[in-house]
């Protein structure tokens, strides 16, 4: 089938195309696909710190800026136990300062490309 030019499909999103190009916020641990969002999420609700987890293959990578108080451990336990899986599974960095955008949200590549 043939199409012409002015009929073919486009090629950046608009508003019938709802794709966009973003990063991976996902992670597969023990053939489940665990949402990094989450993860970031319920440990900043439960301890006083920033929270960035990226996928570090075969366990979580939790980059954390917390408040001299918050033990290591318990931050990397928790997380296991929200994700239901192995202490191993999760490794815990801290982190003097989080990379940001120039508009103040995490800037995840810029953390990718420093580890």
């Amino acid at each position: 089938m043939f199409y012409a030019p002015e009929t073919s499909a486009p090629s950046t999103p608009t508003a019938s195309t709802p794709w966009s190009a973003g990063l991976k916020r996902f992670a597969k641990l023990f053939g489940r696909r665990i949402s990094l969002e989450d993860i970031e999420r319920e440990l900043e609700a439960v301890f006083p710190a920033r929270i960035m987890a990226t996928d570090g293959g075969d366990r979580v990578l939790i980059h954390a800026v917390a408040d001299a108080g918050v033990e290591d451990a318990s931050i990397a336990q928790h997380a296991a136990r929200f994700l239901n899986v192995p202490p191993v599974a999760i490794a815990l960095r801290r982190v003097d300062a989080l990379p940001l955008t120039a508009t103040g949200k995490k800037n995840y590549k810029a953390l990718e490309a420093t580890t």
